[in-house]
């Protein structure tokens, strides 16, 4: 349209064609907070159950702060990367102590909390609070970088600082709100990382990139990482309806999520053993469940078995308390193989008996990896 600014015509698309999503029906900065926080390595579908089981039970930042860490993770189950739960517990409480119970409204003392960077502090501000402050997450870099003709690295500090300079030079101090997730839903709609939908931009007047050429190099192609296939073996004991879990215990990398035990390999003769470690004989096999953990890509067959010990109970392998069971070192070497940080901490964890459910079991948080072979053992019944 003749004589509107770029700045104009986003905020005019965005006015129609923004996406319904359940944390912008009431953008409070708390639920702009957890909404974010839920985003940072999930993808918008899956977070939007999530979202909305998490802010019913969760509704205020007291609410939150008063939570048992166990009953945050069991309602974040499934959505992985567990740092982020606990990290959201943290900050309630230190917003609790510090703030009066509010999602505070400075940088400075965003970004002193647990789990809050730069991106995550300037969607607070700018969605949550109005204040205007450029929100850098992948789809607003991109977007922002091509309308600049901005070719540098995006992981560099240089990059980052003129894409955010371009950004703050368009953004209405009035609207930082809208713009920002104007900006957001453009990245994830039309302007893709690879074959973009330019001719229905509507920024794409004032786009530098499309001009000379070079969008498809803006942003300039990160190196990926390599893969690396892990294969693994689960033993899902029972006894009766419930079945035997494992917990963590103190590692770094979802400590307290509980899975079934697990042995490095898919060699049947190692399997036995482990189930004679745990008191068990191997009934036979459930199947076969995938499972991805940062770069590493698991394939885990899950083999069922039954307690061997009197009175139809886990006879307790070597290295038992009064608080559970240890597990074996087999099964810890398992840990270590699949996913190294966690191998650090020590090998012991503790034994249960759970009931399952429909993906999941019953008032107990589990790995992504164990809630899938849940569904298979409920697909198999």
């Amino acid at each position: 349209m003749p004589g509107m600014s770029a700045t104009a015509a986003l905020l005019d698309w965005y006015a129609r064609e923004a996406r319904d999503l359940p944390w912008r029906r009431r953008p409070t900065p708390y639920r702009v907070w957890i909404s974010e926080v839920m985003l940072q390595q999930t993808t918008v579908a899956t977070a939007g159950p999530y979202f909305l089981r998490f802010v019913a039970k969760y509704p205020t930042v007291r609410s939150l702060a008063a939570a048992r860490e166990a009953d945050v993770l069991a309602l974040w189950s499934g959505l992985g990367y567990y740092h982020r739960a606990r990290n959201l517990l943290a900050a309630a409480r230190l917003m609790v102590r510090r703030h009066h119970g509010r999602v505070p409204a400075d940088l400075a003392a965003l970004r002193a909390l647990p789990g809050v960077g730069s991106y995550t502090a300037g969607a607070i501000l700018s969605i949550g609070h109005g204040i205007p402050a450029a929100a850098l997450d992948g789809n607003v870099m991109r977007v922002a970088a091509r309308l600049a003709g901005i070719d540098g690295d995006p992981g560099r500090a240089a990059t980052r600082r003129a894409v955010e300079g371009h950004v703050m030079d368009l953004m209405p101090p009035a609207d930082a709100s809208r713009f920002n997730q104007a900006l957001m839903d453009l990245g994830a709609t039309i302007c893709s990382p690879r074959e973009p939908e330019c001719l229905c931009c509507p920024v794409s007047a004032w786009c530098a990139a499309r001009r000379d050429g070079s969008v498809a190099r803006i942003p300039p192609p990160a190196a990926r990482s390599s893969t690396v296939p892990v294969e693994l073996a689960a033993l899902v004991v029972k006894r009766g309806a419930r079945v035997l879990l494992m917990t963590r215990g103190k590692g770094p990398l979802m400590k307290g999520l509980w899975e079934f035990p697990l042995v490095p390999g898919a060699s049947l003769p190692e399997v036995r053993k482990e189930a004679g470690r745990l008191g068990a004989r191997v009934t036979g096999r459930a199947g076969l469940v995938r499972h991805v953990i940062t770069r590493h890509r698991l394939s885990v067959t899950v083999y069922e078995a039954r307690p061997s010990g009197p009175g139809g109970a886990p006879a307790k392998p070597h290295g038992t308390s009064a608080r559970g069971t240890r597990l074996s070192e087999a099964s810890a070497a398992a840990l270590r193989l699949a996913t190294p940080e966690a191998g650090r901490a020590g090998a012991r964890r503790w034994a249960c008996l759970a009931d399952l459910t429909a993906g999941g079991a019953r008032g107990v948080p589990l790995t992504g990896t164990a809630r899938k072979i849940t569904r298979l053992l409920a697909a198999a019944r």
